[in-house]
């Protein structure tokens, strides 16, 4: 009986990690108590939210085919799309991911490419789920 009960606890706390999100989940936990944001949101006022937290979800459009080490998310409701790596190189995604939905969490930046003398814009993630 107290197999069965610690079990049962153990299944829960393990359900609830997640707010029932089913996936592949690479990195840290990702936190649901952030509000997902749209990729046009943050790049409407960039310089406002360089080195903010945020909590994307949108489609995998492209991924590293060395080793998977960074991606590209296309925003589901606009076609704005972000060129994602990975926290300290700390995970990679798979792949044969094209077309699978994606949530993220983790930090904006930008910087100015100095040959075209564009706004580039990175997301660096600490933890993503793969559905």
């Amino acid at each position: 009986m107290k197999i069965r009960l610690i079990s049962f606890i153990i299944l829960v706390f393990i359900g609830c990690s997640t707010d029932g999100v089913k996936g592949e989940k690479f990195g840290d936990e990702v936190n649901f108590s952030l509000e997902k944001t749209s990729l046009s949101n943050i790049l409407s006022t960039p310089e406002e939210n360089k080195g903010k937290e945020f909590l994307i979800s949108g489609t995998l459009t492209d991924v590293c085919q060395k080793k998977g080490c960074w991606m590209t998310v296309k925003d589901e409701s606009d076609e704005t799309d972000i060129f994602v790596r990975f926290k300290d190189y700390g995970f990679f995604m798979p792949k044969d991911g094209h077309g699978r939905k994606v949530i993220a969490q983790g930090i904006y930046s930008n910087s100015i490419d100095e040959e075209t003398n564009e706004l580039s814009h990175l997301f660096t993630a600490s933890g993503v789920i793969l559905n």
